[in-house]
């Protein structure tokens, strides 16, 4: 794993060696992870890319997918259906999750915009929520960066990652192309266009959700 200040953007981790795949669940392809990324903001009222029910995240996780005969994302992005991106919204808890501690303690050595670590291997399913029953909302849409792409599968998960309030500000305190503190590096919220949002919940789970 390579883990990068991307540009002074986003912290993005690259992976190396064997492959990781994902397919199915109404996927219509087999698609292959690239990196994973994080968008947050300066405070813990926004931060994440995607809002439910109004209300926005710290902090948001993207898992970058492709269909895997295309080669690579970039090739990928120009295809309907191309890409496979999954979301994992962040909850700010009073204790560290020790689990995160295994990406944030190189983050020291990538403070500076463009620059980059190669770090220990450590399992990316330690990190994310079981997903044994993992439930998910779904709709197609585009990137959220240039070129912003209409070839996005997206998937965003239900249930929330941990992360306490030191460890936030370990994202907050990277610096970016201007070496002004790297925050809020996330895109507006856009407009429906009439998409079609699909979930796996239950109309009882819904509800529930609702109410709270």
């Amino acid at each position: 794993m390579k883990l990068e200040n991307k540009e002074g953007h986003t912290a993005e981790v690259v992976l190396k060696g064997k492959p990781i795949y994902i397919q199915e669940g109404s996927l219509p392809d087999v698609y292959k992870l690239e990196q994973f990324h994080f968008h947050w903001g300066a405070e813990d009222g926004r931060g994440s890319e995607h809002s439910i029910d109004g209300k926005f995240s710290p902090m948001e996780l993207h898992l970058v997918h492709y269909q895997h005969h295309l080669g690579n994302v970039t090739a990928a992005s120009t295809h309907p259906f191309g890409l496979a991106v999954f979301a994992f919204l962040f909850k700010v808890v009073p204790q560290d999750n020790n689990k995160l501690n295994p990406l944030l303690r190189y983050f020291p050595r990538i403070d500076n915009p463009n620059t980059h670590v190669d770090i220990e291997t450590f399992a990316l399913r330690d990190i994310l929520p079981a997903f044994d029953n993992l439930d998910f909302y779904r709709y197609d849409g585009s990137l959220t960066t240039p070129p912003c792409s209409e070839s996005v599968i997206w998937s965003v998960a239900v249930e929330n990652i941990e992360i306490s309030k030191k460890q936030l500000n370990q994202f907050r305190n990277l610096s970016d192309d201007n070496h002004a503190r790297l925050v809020d590096d996330f895109r507006p919220i856009q407009l429906e266009h009439s998409r079609l949002i699909t979930t796996t919940l239950r109309d009882s789970e819904l509800q529930h959700l609702c109410k709270n």
